[in-house]
């Protein structure tokens, strides 16, 4: 919640603070968690505390910390005195219900089956959102405070909406006890409003976020903070999925990375999966920056059944998480005008989809690749030249779908999912 503390600087103890919440992060509950929304320009306006005592303790912090917890994430858009509204996704796959309270003003509820290491249910809240932005598109029924404590007291979520990760349950506004648009994050451990835990001890990345993160980045492993920042946002460097291909039927897992991560070229990725996948062998993601690919992003994909669970990234020394329930409709090619050197193909897609990848190769594939190219969202077409097709061999046309958008890039948050659809022509 935005209040006076926040306009105060961090004007000393940076270091000092770091080193202690460093500590502090170091959590055993599970980490299953990715960032409540995907537009890369939202920042933390409000970390876990304030540079000076604020509204709430938190006993287990110890002195001088206890009276200093925010017990939340206040992310803005814009600045801090005058927001900008932004979408809000679900941080991880559970049930959803909205309601409204007088100090978090309209919030949506979640609950998600993972535990904690004392069996208590993880609850996420969503506060301070535009009133009926949780009605589209999925309809997120609406309870009164008392309704949504009785269902918790109960564990009965039968009638609160489905929801998976990455799905719009809302936008931020400025309802509540706040002064600005912006979103309240809690995390909560048992239900509504018990047991507030820091979001980035679980968060699907690294526990603590060291420089060089956030909007205005840092110099010489120096931490630099917005005003009232204690930690800075810094955005997961890989995304996992699910690769499904329309005309074969094939599975596999999905990766994109920030090939530019900490500021250096990333190469290759290796990335360990849970028990079972890939017969328990690490996979090396190779880079893969087909014409059109901003130059931070890298795609990868191996046909490897994927796995529900956790997965380790080397380079990165993070992990990140891979939901086999989180799927991308694959696309359907319906035209291909054909000649030597030029093929023109037509497609439909969910507007899932954020960027498409169209390639032609020949026939059996053999890695070779006679054109491909990188385009848009919103492009539902594509030509693709300067090149001379055999006449009488057979080639492989194939649309790809990505979820996230890898020409100009959105934040590394959600999944990162593939679909996909071919067609084979015999050329003229």
């Amino acid at each position: 919640m935005v209040s006076r503390w926040i306009a105060r600087e961090l004007a000393r103890g940076f270091w000092l603070l770091a080193l202690q919440m460093a500590a502090i992060t170091a959590s055993a509950e599970p980490r299953f968690l990715t960032l409540p929304f995907s537009d890369g320009n939202v920042f933390v306006g409000q970390g876990w505390l304030y540079d000076s005592p604020g509204p709430f303790d938190c006993p287990e912090l110890g002195a001088p910390l206890e009276h200093r917890c925010h017990k939340g994430i206040d992310y803005f858009l814009g600045d801090l005195s005058h927001g900008t509204a932004f979408d809000v996704l679900a941080a991880a796959p559970g049930k959803a219900v909205a309601t409204l309270s007088m100090s978090y003003g309209y919030l949506v509820y979640m609950a998600h089956s993972e535990v904690d290491s004392s069996g208590l249910r993880i609850f996420t809240l969503y506060a301070h959102l535009e009133k009926n932005s949780w009605t589209a598109p999925l309809n997120i029924p609406f309870k009164t405070l008392d309704q949504m404590e009785a269902d918790i007291t109960n564990g009965n979520f039968a009638d609160w909406r489905d929801v998976k990760r990455g799905n719009k349950i809302g936008r931020t506004g400025d309802t509540g006890e706040t002064t600005s648009i912006h979103l309240h994050f809690e995390v909560q451990r048992g239900g509504y409003p018990l047991n507030k835990t820091d979001p980035y001890d679980i968060y699907n990345t690294r526990g603590f976020y060291p420089a060089p993160c956030g909007p205005s980045g840092s110099a010489a492993g120096v931490p630099q903070f917005n005003p009232g920042v204690l930690w800075t946002a810094c955005p997961p460097a890989i995304l996992g999925g699910i690769y499904f291909d329309r005309s074969f039927g094939l599975i596999g897992t999905a990766f994109l990375f920030n090939a530019q991560a900490n500021n250096s070229s990333v190469a290759f990725v290796d990335i360990q999966g849970p028990a079972g996948w890939n017969n328990g062998n690490p996979f090396r993601c190779g880079l893969f920056q087909p014409p059109g690919t901003a130059a931070n992003r890298s795609i990868c994909w191996q046909f490897i059944p994927p796995i529900t669970g956790e997965y380790q990234a080397a380079q990165f020394m993070e992990s990140f998480f891979i939901d086999t329930g989180s799927t991308l409709a694959a696309p359907q090619i319906t035209s291909l005008i054909t000649n030597v050197g030029q093929v023109t193909v037509s497609w439909t897609a969910t507007s899932e989809a954020r960027s498409f990848l169209v390639r032609i190769n020949p026939l059996p594939f053999a890695g070779v690749i006679t054109k491909e190219v990188v385009a848009t969202g919103d492009t539902r077409n594509a030509t693709l030249s300067g090149f001379s097709l055999v006449s009488g061999a057979q080639y492989q046309i194939v649309v790809f779908a990505f979820s996230r958008d890898v020409r100009t890039p959105d934040a590394l948050v959600g999944a990162f999912n593939i679909g996909a659809h071919g067609v084979v022509i015999t050329a003229p």
